[in-house]
Order: structure tokens, then sequence, then C-alpha cells
């Protein structure tokens, strides 16, 4: 059951709200522009993470380049393997 009491409690509730957009309402932070400094911090976070992601992207080519020379090493190791093998196999 509300009571007087909760209604009270919504009325301020709803009085704190900073962000109110009443009429003379001319707080800095009010979200409705971002500061320059906000601007600055995102700009900066975004050129970390451009950063970030073009060391990522090389280290996965180097990765993806040293992948492959490994791959073609095994298989050349494998079909030496397998000369020999067949070379050992045979009766002189």
């Amino acid at each position: 059951m509300r009571g007087p009491d909760h209604e009270e409690i919504e009325v301020h509730r709803g009085a704190d709200h900073r962000h109110s957009a009443g009429a003379g309402s001319r707080c800095e932070d009010s979200g409705a522009v971002p500061s320059a400094r906000d601007q600055q911090r995102d700009l900066l976070r975004v050129e970390g993470q451009v950063r970030r992601d073009g060391r990522v992207a090389k280290r996965l080519k180097a990765l993806e380049e040293e992948n492959g020379r490994l791959k073609r090493l095994l298989a050349e190791s494998l079909l030496d393997q397998a000369a020999l093998k067949d070379l050992l196999s045979r009766k002189w």
C-alpha cells in the first residue's frame, strides 16, 4: 500500500535528477554536448586501440608466416623420413 511517504520519495527522487531538461538548466555536465576533455579522452582511447590493433595485426602476420614455414619444414621432414624408410626396406 502506497502512503504519503512513498509519494514524497518519488517526488524528491525526480527533483534530484541532475540531467533535468527544465528551463534555465545550464549544467556543464548535462551530457548534451561532450566537453573537449571528453572528446580528447575518447580520441586518445581510439588511437590507442588502433595502435594496439596494428601491433596485433603485425604479430598475427608474423605468426602466420612462421606457421607456414614450420609446415613446410614438417612436410620436408616427413618426405625425408618416408624416403629413408623406403630405402631401408629394400633388399640389396
